[in-house]
């Protein structure tokens, strides 16, 4: 299921993407009321399906509040980019950073948090995502390289092959 929700955000980021022109600065104070509220609900209907085993079996809402979430999410924060585009440059490097590593972020995330959950709350948070960060930025830094090599590998390559023609 955790894959399937990493799916469905990424299709909504996809579509925001490619539909940037039609959000982008157009926020309304409604936007972020609905992202409040929708935040709100997929937090405390995560906290209650998880506590009420009566209503176990509608998880499935949950998932639709978080695609609601989600979405109002992408449309507040591309109706304020200009504004986003003002803030510190420590804040953008480290947003920026962030960004250039979701990727790896999502991939060491399984291996590393049932490892070290074990400490008490919120040492554990702390513990968790410090090894998080720093593991995907060291994952991110050899896969840069591997495709750099790759990449130049492949130039030789093409070279070489449209000199025989």
């Amino acid at each position: 299921m955790i894959r399937f929700l990493f799916f469905n955000s990424m299709l909504i980021g996809l579509y925001f993407k490619q539909n940037h022109q039609n959000f982008l600065n157009k926020t309304k104070m409604i936007d972020w009321i609905i992202t409040l509220i929708m935040g709100i609900s997929y937090f405390l209907s995560k906290l209650l399906f998880s506590r009420v085993e009566e209503i176990s079996s509608y998880q499935i809402l949950n998932q639709i509040i978080l695609f609601i979430f989600l979405y109002y999410i992408f449309k507040s924060f591309l109706g304020i980019e200009e504004k986003l585009n003002r803030i510190p440059l420590l804040i953008k490097k480290i947003i920026n950073f962030l960004a250039s590593i979701t990727l790896e972020i999502y991939l060491v995330q399984y291996i590393i948090i049932p490892k070290l959950s074990y400490f008490i709350f919120p040492l554990n948070w702390v513990i968790v995502s410090i090894t998080i960060l720093i593991s995907a930025f060291i994952l991110n830094r050899i896969s840069n390289r591997c495709i750099h090599f790759i990449k130049i590998r492949g130039e030789k390559y093409e070279n070489t092959s449209n000199r025989s023609i």
